[in-house]
């Protein structure tokens, strides 16, 4: 790999790195800090906001990476992107009204035991992570690692612990609301300083709002695919609702078995930017792509034989106060880690390579698996959503053989 490619990874992992430690003392914090009724209702406000700012985004950040990204005209880039911009502003502003306007007949449906100015709160915090997303891929686009890693650390954990250490004390109405409107500024603030980087701020481009009719099929299904991949999260806690207490082991657990995802992500993001670029030779990227993938299979099986030795001594440690739950569902789903961590290898360059959704098809069958398995127990409680979670998350190895087998044979070809 180039100087450059070493360099761009090495700032990815270390931004995931520490993006992954906040995210575990941000459960912590909540763990220790927060009543088990708060905890829920804050992980599953945050969970579910992550869930429908994919979709609000309307695939747009997705748009910025393909087509941005591919172009050597700069003009062209730049009204790109205040196309993007533009279209997400007006986005943003329909969620956060929606929500702020209907929060009471929402409430049941997001946080049936919380009163609806959480669902008002609710609205623009949707709003301030999906202009976050568009800030993200914006300076991605650029390969500007450090800026992309900084919003995203933000959003991820960074702002939710900053709450949780000033904030612990108030109410949920008053939590929400900080987060809010602490993660909508984040987004602001990047986003301009994007702006002043490129200069494209003084860009008046002629079709000020037109997308292209690739444009606008790329970035819907793309947006669908996003939104589907969170559902695979968020699903399980939300038919956990009406029990805040265990959807929040179950968000736990779900964020343990991610940890390696998010290890994988960021060398996966970078060879995919590289593939589809201008800049690089795609022939070559691909190839490094399959050898990652050879390398996270294995690192993955390992990871879940040091889980079974020392895993549930490490949850306690890190959960005092939900350790049990967690590890009973941990012991069943962490099998599947391998594919997982697969699926996150390769989903990056899938999305970017091929106009074709793949991957939404792919996890709209995971999440149509879940629901025939729920269905099929006849009830909704946490010892099914963890064996539905699991026939879900199997998808994700069938996944992994079909696009592997594909790479293989293409390069063979």
């Amino acid at each position: 790999m180039s100087g450059s490619g070493r360099n761009q990874v090495a700032i990815n992992l270390g931004f995931t790195l520490l993006k992954s430690v906040f995210v575990l003392l941000s459960i912590r914090l909540a763990d220790v800090m927060l009543s088990a009724q708060m905890m829920g209702l804050v992980l599953l406000f945050r969970r579910q906001g992550a869930l429908w700012s994919n979709l609000v985004q309307l695939g747009l950040s997705q748009v910025l990476l393909k087509y941005y990204t591919g172009s050597d005209d700069p003009i062209y880039r730049a009204q790109l992107w205040n196309r993007v911009v533009r279209w997400a502003a007006v986005a943003m502003l329909f969620a956060a009204l929606t929500c702020l306007v209907f929060a009471a007949p929402l409430t049941p449906w997001l946080f049936p035991t919380a009163h609806p100015s959480v669902t008002a709160a609710f609205g623009v915090y949707v709003a301030g992570l999906a202009l976050g997303f568009i800030a993200n891929s914006s300076w991605l686009a650029e390969f500007r690692f450090v800026e992309s890693n900084l919003i995203d650390w933000l959003h991820g954990s960074l702002l939710f612990v900053v709450c949780l250490l000033f904030a612990s004390s108030a109410d949920l109405i008053t939590f929400s609301w900080v987060l809010a409107l602490a993660t909508i500024a984040a987004s602001v603030i990047s986003l301009r300083h994007f702006a002043q980087h490129t200069s494209y701020r003084l860009h008046k481009p002629p079709s000020s709002w037109q997308l292209t009719g690739q444009e606008r099929r790329y970035g819907f299904t793309r947006a669908l695919s996003a939104y589907a991949d969170m559902t695979t999260m968020v699903i399980g806690p939300w038919m956990l609702r009406h029990q805040p207490a265990e959807a929040a082991q179950l968000i736990a657990a779900y964020i343990v078995l991610r940890i390696a995802q998010t290890l994988v992500m960021p060398v996966a993001q970078v060879l995919a930017l590289r593939a589809n670029s201008r800049l690089y030779d795609s022939g070559r990227e691909e190839k490094r792509i399959l050898i990652l993938c050879a390398i996270v299979f294995v690192f993955a099986w390992i990871g879940v034989a040091v889980y079974y030795l020392v895993g549930p001594w490490a949850v306690r440690w890190w959960l005092p106060n939900s350790s049990g739950g967690v590890i009973a569902i941990l012991n069943v789903l962490m099998p599947y880690m391998p594919g997982i961590c697969l699926f996150y290898t390769l989903r990056s360059h899938i999305e970017m390579r091929f106009l074709y959704p793949w991957n939404l098809i792919t996890l709209v069958l995971s999440l149509s698996v879940f629901l025939a398995a729920t269905v099929w127990h006849g009830q909704t409680n946490l010892e099914t959503v963890v064996a539905a979670s699991a026939l879900m998350f199997s998808v994700f190895y069938g996944y992994a053989i079909c696009a592997v087998g594909f790479q293989l044979f293409k390069i063979r070809i």
